[in-house]
C-alpha cells in the first residue's frame, strides 16, 4: 500500500501492469478507483474482483468462478463426487478459490461438507494434521487452494502419507516453485487452465522467455505479457492520437480494447474481464 501511494503521489505513475496477489488488488482496487490509476492484471482470479475491482482495475485471466465450474464439472464428470479442500485463510486469492470451488462443486451434485474443508495459515509448513483431517470423509478429489512453495509441500506430503489424489488447482499449481517441490504427487496434479496458446506470437514469446530466463514461460508468464501488451497497446494509442497518458484516458481506451494477445484477440466485458477468443 505505502509503495503504491509513494508511486503514484512521487513519481507520478498513471497505469500499473499487475498487482501481484487478489488480496493484495482487492485492497488497492478502491485507492486505485480514487486515484483514477488503471491496473492491469494477468494473474489476480479472485471472483471477489469481478464486483469488487472497480471501475479501475482489468484483468485478461479468468475469474476462478469460471474455473471453479470447470474442475467441478471434470470432477463430478468423472464420478469424483466426493471431494475435500485445503486452502491458505490469510490469502485472498485462496478464500476466494474456496468459495468458487464450494459453490461450483456442490451446485453440481457433489459432497464437499464444512468439516472437509481445511483452512490453513501462511506460516503452515506440516500438514500431517490438515492430511489426516482430510483423508476423513474418503475424498475421490482433492482441492488444493494454496500457492507455490506451500502447495508442493502439501502435495508432497501428502503423496508420501500414500495419498493418489487426484489434486486439482489452477495455474498455482503451475508454478515453477510447486513444479519443482511436489515430488511424486507430480504425477497425480490435474490443472484447470486457458488454453495453451499455439498461434505464432505464443510459440515466438515462448522461444525469447526460454532464451532469457533459461526455463520454460509458466502460464502466468502467458497471461502477465498479455496484459502487459494490451497497456502498452492503449498507451500507443493514445500517444498516436495526441491525447495525454492520463489515467481517465488509460480507462477509456482499455475499455475499448481490441488487440491480439498470445492465444487470439482481447476485449473486455462490462466487468473488465477478458476471455480471449
Amino acid at each position: 500500500m505505502k509503495e503504491f501511494r509513494r508511486l503514484v503521489d512521487a513519481e507520478k505513475v498513471v497505469g500499473f501492469v499487475e498487482v501481484t496477489g487478489s488480496g493484495v488488488a482487492l485492497a488497492l482496487a478502491p485507492i486505485a478507483a480514487q486515484e483514477r490509476v488503471p491496473i492491469m492484471s494477468g494473474i489476480d482470479s479472485s471472483p471477489d474482483l469481478t464486483e469488487k475491482g472497480g471501475p479501475y482495475f482489468f484483468r485478461v485471466i479468468p475469474s476462478d468462478a469460471y474455473s471453479g465450474k470447470v474442475l467441478s464439472e471434470w470432477t463430478v464428470g468423472t464420478a469424483m463426487r466426493r471431494a475435500t479442500l485445503v486452502y491458505n485463510q490469510q490469502n485472498g486469492w485462496a478464500t476466494g478459490f474456496r468459495s468458487a470451488i464450494v459453490t461450483a462443486y456442490r451446485a453440481r451434485g457433489g459432497e464437499l461438507p464444512d468439516d472437509a474443508i481445511v483452512p490453513v495459515s501462511d506460516d503452515t509448513i506440516n500438514f500431517s494434521g490438515a492430511i489426516s483431517r482430510m483423508k476423513q470423509s474418503k475424498p475421490q478429489a482433492w482441492f488444493v487452494g494454496l500457492m507455490g512453495r506451500q502447495a508442493a509441500l502439501f502435495v508432497k506430503q501428502a503423496s508420501e502419507k500414500g495419498v493418489k489424489g487426484p489434486f486439482f488447482g489452477v495455474d498455482n499449481l503451475a508454478q515453477t516453485e510447486f513444479v519443482q517441490g511436489a515430488g511424486e504427487g507430480l504425477e497425480n496434479t490435474r490443472l484447470a487452465l486457458p488454453a495453451e496458446a499455439q498461434t505464432s506470437r505464443a510459440k515466438d514469446f515462448a522461444n525469447r522467455y526460454k532464451a532469457a530466463e533459461g526455463r520454460d514461460a509458466d502460464a502466468i508468464a502467458y497471461k502477465a505479457y498479455d496484459a502487459y501488451i494490451v497497456l502498452e497497446d492503449v498507451i500507443k494509442r493514445l500517444q498516436a492520437a495526441g491525447k495525454p497518458v492520463t489515467g481517465p484516458n488509460l480507462k477509456d481506451q482499455l475499455e475499448k480494447t481490441h488487440v491480439e494477445g498470445l492465444a487470439g484477440a482481447i476485449e473486455f466485458d462490462e466487468h473488465h474481464r477478458s476471455e480471449e477468443h
